[in-house]
């Protein structure tokens, strides 16, 4: 057989030498021309579909030649159209589980900023607090002035 066929091409492949398809033909006498197309997925040789004629030796018109050519081409789509569902499903299931992950991390950070915002806003309340007391204690003492060296109210 010819392994040197140019991807992208149909063709169809008389040779004698071919063996039977199928054990069917091995007690019967062989077709002196079995009929072969060459069945392509993404431009790759991936292997044949043929006729052969276990009964009697055949001469294979063209609208069986036609009807091979599309089965193999068929064929060849078919594949192509499950190896790239596939390689969607495996590209499917690899970004799902990459979102899931990021997911998890994004979680995680939101959950450590919230704890770091709670924090810090206790701190400021407690900034706050601390403020509104040495507020309260600088403006009692400035109400209070010296008189003498005694120290008495201001009246306001």
């Amino acid at each position: 057989m010819d392994r040197n066929l140019p991807s992208g091409r149909t063709h169809l492949r008389l040779d004698r030498r071919l063996s039977a398809f199928g054990t069917a033909c091995s007690s019967g006498p062989r077709n002196p021309l079995p009929l072969a197309a060459p069945i392509f997925v993404n431009g790759t040789l991936w292997g044949f579909i043929g006729f052969d004629d276990c009964l009697s030796p055949r001469h294979w018109n063209a609208a069986k030649i036609d009807a091979l050519k599309t089965a193999a081409h068929l064929v060849g789509a078919m594949l192509q159209k499950k190896r790239s569902e596939d390689l969607l499903d495996q590209a499917t299931r690899n970004l799902e589980k990459e979102v899931a992950e990021k997911t998890a991390e994004l979680r995680e950070a939101n959950a450590r900023l919230h704890e770091e915002l709670r924090r810090r806003q206790e701190a400021q309340a407690r900034l706050s607090e601390s403020e509104r007391r040495y507020r309260e204690l600088y403006e009692g003492r400035q109400r209070l002035r010296p008189a003498h060296g005694l120290f008495h109210r201001q009246e306001t």
